[in-house]
């Protein structure tokens, strides 16, 4: 049930165009005065009335309604509208967002931050039935797989991600997988995008997760956020450059992402908190916004009211042979 309504823009600097609106209003009454007085200096009305009947002058408004629709429909078209409505539906696509920055090397959990961001992620493949794609970053996207039904390669894809050392880009992940949920199109049912992103929130490099999160909420796309960690934090596992230093979790990043989406955040601190984690996870039915109409559209519209007014205008408001 459409319960509410929502337009974003992705050019909204050309909405000023509109502008052009009462300028053509303007100039067709212009126009109108400019011919009725034109008219009246033609002498023989009663041949006139013979071919346009009573009514020598129109003000034409049903040829300048279509104009000012047309032009409107332009200008969203340009400006990049799309127009979303809030509903339930049972068709989802997820991304796994798995972070493999340095930092998740850490010892404060079972085994390391990653392995326990692995076990979680290959667990979850097996609690969702919907589409479902993964992406591994750092400070690059290291590996990445489109929402699929087929999950036999996102496992080996998940198995075979390691750490690297380049810094940690979470802006860069969150603008990649918005990408490729909100490009993942259901001919059957309309789709919401979630993205689920297990990381320990450290944010070096790249996008930074303001603009992120800008993009999440335009294209009304769920962020769950999965703080794989402790507030205490732990050492590295040896290594020349990680001697004595300590990485604790980062909430405040992953807590304002989820909650900038109106999303979840979890803590995982061992495999025990796995379970409760999946089963809080809605997989099913879902309400978010999805697109309802969009500048693709409006082109459709726009060329059938172009048609209608050139057969209009050489039909029934033809003013003379």
């Amino acid at each position: 049930m459409i319960s509410q309504f929502h337009l974003t823009f992705g050019n909204i600097q050309y909405l000023w165009l509109g502008l052009i609106i009462p300028i053509m209003i303007i100039l067709h009454f212009y126009y109108y005065r400019f011919s009725k007085k034109r008219a009246i200096k033609f002498a023989n009305f009663e041949a006139l009335k013979k071919v346009t009947g009573n009514t020598l002058i129109t003000k034409n408004m049903t040829s300048l309604l279509f104009r000012i629709l047309i032009m409107v429909f332009v200008i969203l078209s340009v400006s990049q509208v799309t127009l979303w409505y809030m509903t339930e539906t049972t068709s989802s696509s997820f991304m796994i967002l798995l972070d493999a920055g340095g930092s998740m090397n850490a010892l404060d959990v079972e085994q390391t931050r990653l392995n326990l961001a692995k076990t979680f992620s290959t667990r979850l493949l097996d609690n969702v039935s919907a589409r479902i794609g993964f992406l591994s970053f750092a400070g690059t996207i290291l590996e990445s797989q489109n929402p699929t039904f087929e999950k036999e390669d996102i496992k080996y894809l998940i198995g075979s991600t390691e750490i690297s050392q380049s810094g940690t880009d979470i802006g860069l992940a969150l603008v990649s997988g918005i990408d490729k949920v909100t490009s993942d199109e259901s001919e059957e049912d309309a789709t919401i995008g979630t993205l689920i992103l297990v990381s320990d929130g450290h944010d070096t490099v790249g996008i930074p997760l303001s603009e992120a999160i800008k993009k999440a909420v335009e294209n009304h796309v769920q962020i769950i956020t999965v703080g794989v960690g402790t507030l205490e934090g732990g050492s590295f596992i040896t290594g020349p450059t990680s001697a004595g230093i300590i990485s604790k979790l980062n909430e405040e990043n992953l807590k304002l992402i989820a909650n900038s989406t109106n999303s979840n955040y979890y803590n995982l601190k061992n495999e025990a908190g796995i379970d409760s984690i999946l089963s809080d996870i809605s997989y099913e039915k879902k309400e978010g916004f999805v697109p309802l109409v969009t500048s693709e559209h409006l082109i459709f519209v726009i060329f059938s009211l172009l048609i209608l007014e050139w057969v209009l205008s050489n039909t029934r408001f033809r003013i003379l042979p």
